[in-house]
């Protein structure tokens, strides 16, 4: 197993932390040069929190696989902007210019991007090396045939620092896949093939006039945790707003759901999932307990049943549900419920 890929999230959320602690280490240590006295040091915390929020807000934290040195750098900018004017209208309103020196601010104003591109720079050099090599890397699908998708399958090939592996291309009838690229079904085929294969991400390369089957992908991939990147002919009003437009060389992508759980997102999702279902389990243990018992009374077979789900990284995992059928379908394979459905319980 590719473990570049597999600990991406956590390197990404380490770089938030490194970037942190860069900025506040760095305050506090030209701070401390200048006659700081150490009581003060709380402000480095202060400048840690800012340098994470700011650098959040400008998103510099987003996948930088298929875009530009020169982009990331331009937001690496931004960030501190934003950081400068909080932090010194926050010391100029507080009053506490005369705690901290003059000198030792500017220095750090001015070494602190430095660091901060040097940093990305060194990171850059080092993944694509990696992902030439075959680490790191992230299976891509390309739904659509035709110009755009010929263009984008010839890009991945000639772009290996990306880490995107094209595992092949699905379309209806008549559509002939990019030269060298495998064809591996129909439309309707590929959820099916996503959640059997290990895919990140899809790219959709379809007319916009074919909104039914755009919004159809979309529907049938919402529960895959997959990746769907809209790749336009035509700019849609109702598909791109609010979506997140990256370029992989010169062709725009459209992200039109991308998976959220990345670096410190990952611990926050998982604290949430802890403690407020264990609030909600306590809460309601008294009602499920109700709802168990008229399971078992007003039919026979289990109050709980289990069913696959679709998580992270594509991962199946078991989910338990209360048993509201004459039936225990795994979720594999099953019928779907119809009304007046003789499956269907009372309860």
């Amino acid at each position: 197993m590719d473990k570049t890929r597999t600990y991406g999230t956590f390197l990404g959320g380490m770089l938030q932390v490194l970037d942190a602690l860069a900025a506040s280490l760095l305050f506090l240590g030209l701070q401390a040069l200048a006659g700081l006295d150490f009581q003060y040091a709380g402000m480095a915390l202060i400048v840690l929190g800012l340098t994470w929020g700011c650098m959040r807000s400008v998103g510099l934290y987003h996948s930088w696989r298929t875009t530009s040195l020169e982009q990331e750098i331009w937001h690496v900018f931004r960030g501190c902007f934003y950081l400068y004017a909080l932090l010194l209208s926050g010391i100029y309103l507080m009053k506490l210019q005369k705690l901290f020196s003059t000198r030792a601010t500017v220095y750090w104003m001015v070494l602190l991007p430095m660091a901060l591109c040097c940093g990305r720079i060194v990171l850059r050099v080092s993944l694509r090396l990696l992902r030439r090599r075959g680490f790191n890397t992230r299976n891509a699908v390309i739904a659509g045939t035709g110009e755009l998708s010929n263009r984008l399958a010839a890009l991945i090939e000639a772009n290996p620092w990306a880490g995107t592996k094209l595992l092949g291309v699905f379309d209806d009838a008549g559509g002939k896949p990019p030269p060298g690229c495998a064809f591996l079904g129909d439309l309707k085929s590929l959820p099916a093939y996503v959640a059997a294969n290990k895919v990140d991400i899809v790219y959709v390369v379809l007319p916009s006039q074919q909104k039914e089957q755009i919004n159809w992908l979309l529907s049938e991939l919402a529960d895959s945790m997959v990746s769907v990147d809209f790749v336009p002919d035509i700019l849609t009003l109702h598909l791109v707003m609010g979506a997140n437009i990256i370029y992989f060389g010169d062709l725009p992508i459209i992200s039109l759901r991308g998976t959220p759980l990345k670096g410190l997102n990952v611990v926050v999702k998982r604290v949430e999932d802890v403690v407020l279902a264990a609030v909600c389990l306590c809460l309601a243990g008294p009602l499920m307990a109700a709802v168990a018992l008229a399971i078992r009374l007003t039919s026979r077979g289990p109050a709980l049943f289990r069913q696959w789900r679709y998580g992270y990284n594509g991962k199946a995992f078991e989910v338990y549900k209360f048993r509201t059928m004459t039936v225990a379908e795994d979720g594999h394979v099953f019928s779907p419920v119809e009304k007046q459905d003789p499956r269907v319980t009372r309860m």
